[in-house]
């Protein structure tokens, strides 16, 4: 029973996974023109097993009321049906969350001193809160550091978030990508997910590479996803 339900864990954060990697947030794809891609390589290796997916995720409208990614995928160099979807843009679905702003703090990240805002997020139903620290980095807030205590279906759930740097540089294609890095650790009654993304506002969808080590009971995965290809084509 312990056995299926580690499993369980470990699917569902390699699926959380995957749909980070074609995260619909509009700020991580609307600022890009129609043609815009990203191709991401994904390698999860589980008790000596390794599969490997391949995606690519392409804007193909954007407009005042939506978005809409065409995605292609194929897995272990099998092709899957290709999919668009339509993203709406307007008020989230996501459930009620009441936020306080709290004092402004300074935190020290990668030698440099940061002035953060401070909000404190409590759910509607009383049960989860999130800290959330936000600083003006490249050219826009970025949140730097987030402390999570959520209630979900299965337990609790704990999430930290912390930037470990400010600017790095990834090369992608032989072309040079400026990322921040953050570190998250993720905790579900006592099952790990401990990983390490980089981001990049030059990007689309955000994410240049992300590495995660995920423990549950003797269960060991790694997973690796980072972007092979893209093109940009920005809005006017």
């Amino acid at each position: 029973m312990a056995r299926v339900a580690s499993f369980a864990f470990l699917a569902a954060v390699l699926v959380a996974g995957a749909a980070l990697a074609g995260d619909p947030s509009p700020d991580r794809w609307t600022k890009f023109k129609p043609g815009s891609f990203v191709k991401i390589k994904t390698t999860a290796k589980l008790s000596g097993e390794e599969m490997v997916e391949e995606s690519k995720y392409t804007v193909t409208e954007v407009t005042a009321d939506y978005y809409a990614l065409k995605i292609e995928t194929s897995m272990g160099g099998n092709a899957l049906p290709v999919t668009e979807i339509k993203f709406p843009l307007g008020p989230s679905a996501a459930p009620d969350w009441t936020w306080e702003e709290k004092a402004a703090e300074e935190l020290e990240i990668d030698g440099q001193k940061l002035k953060c805002s401070v909000r404190l997020g409590t759910s509607s139903d009383k049960k989860s809160t999130k800290t959330v620290w936000t600083a003006d980095i490249g050219g826009g807030p970025l949140e730097v550091k987030s402390e999570s205590k959520l209630c979900v279906p299965g337990g609790a759930r704990t999430e930290t978030m912390v930037l470990t740097k400010v600017a790095e540089t990834v090369t992608v294609n032989g072309k040079d990508v400026t990322c921040w890095v953050k570190s998250t650790v993720l905790d579900v009654e006592g099952q790990k997910a401990i990983s390490t993304v980089w981001e990049s506002r030059e990007m689309p969808g955000l994410t240049v590479k992300s590495e995660q080590k995920t423990t549950s009971g003797t269960l060991v995965m790694t997973t690796t996803r980072e972007v092979v290809e893209f093109e940009v084509k920005k809005a006017d």
